[in-house]
């Protein structure tokens, strides 16, 4: 059993080490996967001290993973170590485009994470108690989620 998955890594990092177009398109679906759960259990602290720190947890550990994967995959030769580049920019590029992970680390007020009724947004809605009012605060992260797609 332990030589069959063996023989089946060292199989699939051969394929993938002779075609990095194959092996790009395979990283792309799979983080594609990979953001669409973690958008399912992601949720932002809503903590001022933490937002930051956890959302570019989200940016940064997946995309890392992502390019020392592929350095291993193309032995880092010369002529294939810039598509390492390419699954951590389509990372970048799927976080991004999804919005509430930069949402999250530009929100500067404490909270509780929810999601607006019948819309994409999810933001950390203040307690009664805040300096601004709610609408404000709702119209900040709305502008947050826009400008983290341009």
């Amino acid at each position: 059993f332990i030589m069959a998955d063996h023989q089946l890594f060292s199989r699939l990092k051969e394929d993938f080490g002779h075609s990095p177009l194959v092996a790009n398109g395979v990283f792309a679906f799979a983080l594609a996967l990979v953001e669409k759960i973690a958008e399912v259990e992601f949720a932002c602290p809503c903590n001022p001290q933490w937002n930051r720190l956890f959302a570019s947890a989200f940016f940064v550990i997946p995309a890392i993973i992502a390019f020392l994967l592929m350095m291993i995959i193309h032995e880092c030769k010369c002529s294939k170590c810039l598509y390492s580049f390419v699954p951590p920019l389509v990372w970048h590029g799927l976080i991004f485009l999804d919005g509430q992970y930069f949402v999250c680390a530009q929100t500067y007020w404490s909270g509780t994470f929810v999601s607006v009724d019948n819309s994409y947004l999810k933001w950390c809605t203040p307690p009664n108690t805040t300096i601004y009012s709610s609408e404000e605060l709702m119209a900040y992260s709305h502008r947050m989620f826009v400008v983290s797609q341009v």
